[in-house]
């Protein structure tokens, strides 16, 4: 969150910011079956678990306008493409 806050403030001067990124997807089919034995829970490399709908949220919020997120419904990760 804090990474992201000051992402806003660094992309204000740019007239066109691009975020690519990918990571764990905490809304994913397999963390729902696994629970606490999910692979995806591995501090200290993830401390915030974000899925497609609530990083999709936070990036509007903090001003980016295009977000896209691409998901595989047996895979732990997604991918999101974000532009500013």
């Amino acid at each position: 969150m804090i990474l992201l806050k000051r992402l806003k403030n660094v992309t204000g001067c740019w007239k066109t910011t691009a975020l690519l990124l990918k990571t764990v997807n905490h809304q994913g089919f397999s963390r729902r079956i696994l629970k606490e034995q999910w692979s995806g829970y591995r501090p200290p490399d993830h401390l915030v678990y974000f899925g497609p709908e609530n990083l999709r949220a936070l990036l509007l919020r903090i001003g980016f306008r295009s977000v896209k997120m691409t998901a595989m419904p047996f895979n732990d990760s997604f991918y999101c493409d974000a532009w500013r």
